[in-house]
């Protein structure tokens, strides 16, 4: 299962008791098992008003995948426009912040 996680000293809002999938995204079959966890998750950061800071291997571990997997997935989604990114300074850092 599972658990809370904080990815480099940040809450990464995971403590949930599930995601949430569009219709459209659950029957879409030109989506992976692991596109269709990826937007669901970023779906959810976005319509809470959040910046989805997820990193590859956190994805990974959701997805029971590589992160070779989920970049691949990512970069798709971003190809076909379902999912933006890009990366902005955090705590003097480049991090990432997906959204649909």
């Amino acid at each position: 299962m599972l658990q809370y996680r904080v990815v480099r000293g940040r809450d990464v809002g995971l403590a949930c008791k599930g995601i949430w999938m569009p219709k459209e995204v659950i029957f879409g079959k030109e989506f992976t098992l692991i596109e269709k966890v990826i937007i669901s998750i970023v779906k959810g950061f976005t319509d809470a008003g959040k910046d989805c800071f997820v990193a590859n291997g956190l994805f990974a571990d959701i997805c029971s995948c590589s992160t070779r997997q989920v970049r691949r997935a990512i970069a798709r989604l971003k190809k076909d426009k379902l999912v933006h990114g890009r990366y902005k300074p955090i705590d003097g850092k480049m991090q990432r912040v997906l959204w649909v």
